[in-house]
């Protein structure tokens, strides 16, 4: 008689997210007694930023993309909560995985935990003690729910500890870094950028709290120009949007920014350890 195969839900919407997914993955499908069904929330719908990944760390095409697209972050957990729903309600999956700190994190767990549906998160237990950034409502949020606790790191540990959660807490490492095992060796992102290895510096910058302040925004450009070195400039789409509507072209002057639109996984991996330094806001 054929056994009913454990049934898992991995949700995500973000490129972090698609990261850990990747390296979940490598290891889910190995598992016979695992049916593994990946929900995408749509929350990063650009192409840059999802389908690239997807395909280039061989993560199979999601079974569901929720299409909830960019709103605010109270309507877009309301929309990803409401499009979970009747998904969980079809599906009855044994657990749930939640990733990160998205609002599709959150989103996910609420929808998991009112159904009653065991919930995962990787990267539980990161904190930054400031309620003012949405990031950190989500990871308070979603540890308030989960039943199962993977932690990237001990001040984690010491976190879930400090708020009474010691039970079902895994210390494991952050699972990002499974993926850097297999890190391709070459220069083509340099050769096609026409940098040198150590003569760049590397610049992220997309959280809602920097891209929505005028003054924040201008002041980490004008800080990033005087670094001495050119800057590699990736582009969140946000960010885009932000400099066009603040006028802050004029400050991203072309001997100084090489700007460019987001990089897939293993070229943005070339970029970080070949510069001389990093700038970011990111965790991910």
């Amino acid at each position: 008689m054929h056994q009913a195969k454990y049934k898992v839900i991995s949700i995500v919407g973000a490129r972090p997210q698609f990261i850990k997914l990747a390296a979940l993955h490598q290891a889910i499908k190995n598992e016979p007694g695992l049916h593994h069904i990946i929900v995408h929330s749509g929350q990063h719908y650009d192409d840059t930023l999802s389908g690239n990944f997807f395909r280039e760390l061989g993560i199979p095409a999601p079974d569901y993309n929720l299409g909830i697209g960019s709103e605010t972050h109270n309507i877009q957990i309301a929309r990803c909560i409401s499009a979970l729903d009747p998904l969980l309600e079809q599906e009855k999956p044994e657990m749930v995985i939640v990733f990160g700190d998205t609002n599709t994190t959150a989103a996910g767990a609420i929808a998991a935990a009112k159904r009653n549906i065991p919930l995962s998160h990787i990267e539980a237990g990161l904190r930054e003690f400031n309620k003012s950034i949405p990031e950190e409502v989500n990871k308070l949020l979603t540890d308030a729910v989960t039943d199962l606790f993977f932690v990237p790191t001990a001040a984690g540990m010491q976190n879930l500890q400090a708020a009474g959660i010691t039970q079902h807490v895994f210390l494991t490492g952050d699972i990002s870094l499974d993926l850097l095992y297999h890190l391709p060796e070459n220069d083509d992102i340099l050769r096609k950028l026409n940098i040198l290895r150590k003569q760049y510096v590397f610049m992220t910058c997309h959280r809602d709290a920097n891209t929505s302040s005028p003054k924040l925004l201008e002041e980490i450009v004008i800080g990033a120009a005087r670094c001495g070195l050119p800057v590699v400039f990736t582009i969140h789409p946000r960010t885009k949007k932000a400099i066009d509507k603040f006028g802050l072209q004029k400050l991203l002057p072309s001997d100084i920014f090489k700007t460019i639109e987001p990089q897939g996984f293993y070229d943005t991996q070339q970029l970080i350890r070949n510069a001389a330094a990093v700038i970011t806001d990111s965790g991910g």
